[in-house]
This record gives structure tokens, sequence and C-alpha cells, in this order.
């Protein structure tokens, strides 16, 4: 993992000296792999005055607020978030970071039939990707099928993903604690 204090720095620095969208948005993102979700809401939040286009902004703003247990702030984050996806997947139909990523947004609003039908899409797409196993796992963890998680972040492991990576991930916390999580044994398909 980089060095996040040193980061910090260096996007604070470059702030003062001319702030823009990347750097807050970037500060935002160190912010919240130190689990200083204030401060990486107040960055994302700047970043988003800037230039409020980019998805990725709005799924890190909305993870930050769900970590403050600001769960409505979340939801309209994600909710800004899905159009902006859902244009990209219009354009690009087979990118699978596309497809997975709206496969964890409909899972977070609640939405399972959309979730399942992006999940198996971006699946079909890259069923080894480590990436998108990662992203998958999310998605089951969102619709409450822990057990599919657990499998989905093991297979993430054996594809080529880190521990160190998936620690750094708030939003699979509670799948990497379960004690099913056992990233060293092979992988069974969960039923």
């Amino acid at each position: 993992m980089a060095d996040l204090p040193k980061a910090a720095a260096a996007f604070e620095k470059a702030i003062s000296l001319g702030p823009t969208y990347r750097f807050y948005s970037n500060l935002g993102l160190v912010y919240h792999d130190q689990d200083n979700y204030t401060g990486a809401v107040e960055m994302l939040h700047k970043a988003a005055a800037l230039n409020a286009k980019d998805f990725r902004l709005w799924m890190n703003l909305a993870s930050a607020e769900r970590w403050l247990g600001h769960d409505h702030q979340a939801v309209e984050a994600y909710r800004t978030a899905l159009p902006l996806v859902e244009e990209l997947a219009a354009r690009q139909p087979q990118d699978v970071t596309i497809e997975s990523t709206l496969g964890v947004l409909y899972a977070r609003l609640g939405q399972r039939d959309q979730a399942l039908r992006r999940v198996e899409a971006s699946l079909a797409l890259a069923p080894d990707d480590p990436n998108v196993l990662e992203r998958v796992s999310g998605a089951y963890e969102a619709l409450g099928a822990r057990a599919r998680a657990v499998d989905f972040l093991m297979r993430a492991v054996k594809a080529g993903d880190t521990i160190e990576s998936i620690k750094h991930n708030p939003e699979l916390r509670a799948v990497v604690a379960d004690p099913n999580f056992k990233p060293t044994t092979a992988s069974k398909p969960a039923k």
C-alpha cells in the first residue's frame, strides 16, 4: 500500500497552491483509505463542486457517508452516481468495470434484480478478473448474501487480489471478518 500520510501531505500542499477537482478528489480518497471519513466527505464535496460528472467521486462519497452513519446522504450519493454509470454503460456495454460497478450500485440501492443482472453480466465478461470478483463480493454483501460474498472474495484472492488490498476496502470488512473467509483454501460456489 502507498504511504498514505505522505500522499495526504502532497495533496494538501497541492491544494494550497491551486485547488483542483483532481486534488480534492484524490485527497478525499486518501482520507477514505485512512478511515478519515469526515475529511473524505469534506474533500469529496469540494471536488463535486468543481466536477459532479465523475461517478467514482459519488461512489467514494457514498461509502464515506455510509461509514459515518449518514445513510440518507449515502443513498443520495449512490443515486447521483447511478445515471452517470448507466450513461457509460450505454456507450461501453462490454466494460466489466462499469457492469460490476452497476451491480454494486443497484445492490446498495436495494434493487436486487437489477444488481444480479449486472453482476451476472460482469461475470460473463470477466469471470476471473480479481477486481470484478471483489466488486461482485461487495454487491452480494450489500444484498445480504454473505455466503456468496465470501465465495466471490475468496475467488478474487485466488485470481490475484491481495489481502492487503481487500483489507483497505471498508465495504468488505465484514466479509473478511467472517469465519468462513479462508482465502488460502480453494473456494466452492455457495448455494
